[in-house]
């Protein structure tokens, strides 16, 4: 597939290993919040930010990392907790998105067919992908980004990995079929085209919060 960043081409040794890094990094995340939290009082509001700076990277190991963690009611789908780490040093960064409570794997299919359909809630974790038939995915993975957004978001998301993708291929092909997606996807945006997108992830940490999306397993 166009966008695709599937690993099944890797050695299932490298992609085990792989997903084994990113489940420390993101654990890596949690632990540095309790144990910087555990000392100190804490009151954590619904739709605050709280920063922590100075924390050690669980790449680098130097402390220069800042923590990020939010918490946000969505209607509709509960409470959710966004996590972040950016290091000053090595560039290191990560982002995550988890809910309160557990949902199990969950497959939603949205139709978009006018452009208040583009306002619609997108949670996606770092574990969910977001697939665009006919046009590419967003697959989960050790750089897989958890986010809060919507469904322009998304596809705004998949426009500018199309643009990378035209901007370096070298093949005159590909890169006409690159800019037939942005013209796609722009239309879509105007409310003049239709468009389906697919959310599945199997913890559960991933929706997309409409009356009209389907939900399945």
């Amino acid at each position: 597939m166009f966008l695709s960043f599937s690993f099944s081409i890797l050695i299932s040794s490298i992609a085990c290993f792989l997903r084994a890094c990113f489940v420390l990094n993101v654990y890596a995340i949690h632990c540095l919040f309790a144990k910087s939290l555990l000392n100190r009082r804490f009151y954590f509001l619904i739709g605050m930010e709280d920063t922590l700076e100075g924390q050690v990277c669980p790449m680098c190991r130097k402390k220069s990392a800042t923590l990020m963690e939010r918490a946000i009611e969505i209607p509709y789908f509960g409470k959710v907790f966004i996590f972040g780490i950016m290091c000053s040093s090595c560039g290191y960064r990560a982002s995550d998105v988890e809910c309160e409570s557990s949902k199990g794997p969950v497959k939603f299919t949205f139709e978009v067919e006018g452009k208040d359909d583009l306002n619609v809630r997108v949670v996606r974790s770092s574990s969910g992908i977001i697939k665009i038939p006919r046009v590419g995915s967003l697959e989960p993975g050790v750089n897989a980004e958890g986010f809060v957004s919507n469904i322009e978001g998304v596809i705004l998301r998949f426009k500018k990995q199309i643009e990378h993708l035209r901007d370096q291929a070298e093949d005159k092909s590909e890169r006409k079929k690159a800019k037939n997606l942005l013209k796609k996807l722009d239309a879509v945006l105007r409310g003049e085209e239709k468009l389906k997108i697919v959310v599945e992830d199997p913890s559960g940490n991933s929706a997309i919060i409409s009356e009209k999306a389907k939900r399945g397993k």
